[in-house]
This record gives structure tokens, C-alpha cells and sequence, in this order.
């Protein structure tokens, strides 16, 4: 008794009973009209595009002053060198100069647990400070555009949308604070 050769086109039984497998879950293939198909997908993007757009701040709008209360201070410097061949061949390192950091830890009420800062802000235990802090992340347009008439250099355009505090933030600038009024102004550049 001769097998019967496997037939790609749905005569083979266990590819059979996988096309109905999928008929019932998305409905007949022939049944598809493309069309209609990517205009859904193409509205779809756009009504999220629209979306992202409404919601989208400008930096200033999304950074904000959170009080806090210093509850360590922790200051940090480290070396930087340059590194080059000299006229013999031989290679050679030169100090260039130091970098100052600052980690504050903080209580604030929020979810910020430390406050990370470039340079030495002459801050104690017991201070009060307003941190500033970019409370917004980037977020991209969603594109429908493929094939042969996309064009490869058209980037999404990106916009910035408001996030929640993270447990470390990176302010761009510490006010020290006095009887509720601003003593010292420390920016990070």
C-alpha cells in the first residue's frame, strides 16, 4: 500500500485541521479586504498620534520644584585623562582635570529616595531644599509607512509627556531654603 504524498494546498490532514483552527479564530482568510485592512491600522495610528499630541508638555511646563528634606549628603571627585601617542610611539596619559558629584538622599514624600548632582552643593542633614526635576520622558509618534514608498529618513517626531518621580532623579537645579525662602541656588550644567 503506497502513502500518499503531503499536499501543501490543505489536502494533508494536519495542515487541514490548522487552517480551521485559524478560520475560527480570525474568520476566513479570503474573506480579508485589505483595503479596509490598513485604512483600520492607518486610523488607528493616527487617533494614537492625535492622542500623544494632546498630551505632550514642553520642558518647562513639565518641571516641577519638589520640596525635600536632606537626610545625607554624600560628595564624590574623581580624575579624567587624556590618553595619546607621543612623538617616540609611546603612549601616554596626562591628567586633565577632576569631576565633582553629589548624591543626596531625601525625604519628600514622593517616590524620590535620592537626588543625583553634579558638583558640590554645600548641603548638611536637616537641610531644606527644592530640587527641580524634568518630570517627563520621550515618547514617538507611531508611523504607517512601509514599502518601496516610505521614505527611510523620515524619523517619527517625538514628544515630551509627563511621567511619574523615579527613585533617583537628576535635578537641573538645588535651592537651599531658609525659613521658606531661597538661600542658594546650585545648578547642574
Amino acid at each position: 500500500m503506497s502513502k500518499k504524498p503531503s499536499n501543501p494546498l490543505g489536502e494533508d490532514k494536519e495542515l487541514d485541521e490548522m487552517r480551521k483552527a485559524f478560520d475560527k479564530m480570525f474568520g476566513p482568510i479570503e474573506d480579508v479586504n485589505y483595503d479596509d485592512l490598513f485604512e483600520s491600522a492607518r486610523h488607528v495610528t493616527e487617533q494614537y498620534n492625535q492622542d500623544l499630541r494632546s498630551r505632550a508638555k514642553s520642558p518647562e511646563q513639565l518641571t516641577l520644584g519638589l520640596e525635600c528634606t536632606v537626610m545625607e549628603a554624600h560628595g564624590y571627585q574623581g580624575s579624567t585623562s587624556v590618553s595619546g601617542e607621543w612623538r617616540e610611539g609611546t603612549m601616554q596619559s596626562f591628567s586633565s582635570g577632576h569631576t565633582y558629584r553629589t548624591e543626596i538622599k531625601v525625604e519628600s514624600g514622593t517616590l524620590v529616595e535620592k537626588l543625583e548632582f553634579k558638583g558640590w552643593p554645600p548641603l548638611e542633614i536637616g537641610d531644606s531644599i527644592r530640587a527641580y526635576i524634568l518630570k517627563g520622558k520621550e515618547e514617538s509618534e507611531k508611523s504607517f509607512g512601509f514599502g518601496p514608498h516610505r521614505d527611510p529618513f523620515d524619523r517619527p517626531k517625538i514628544h515630551l509627556i509627563e511621567r511619574a518621580y523615579q527613585p533617583v532623579e537628576q535635578p537641573s537645579k538645588i535651592e537651599k531654603l531658609r525659613d521658606g525662602k531661597v538661600v542658594a541656588t546650585y545648578h547642574n550644567k
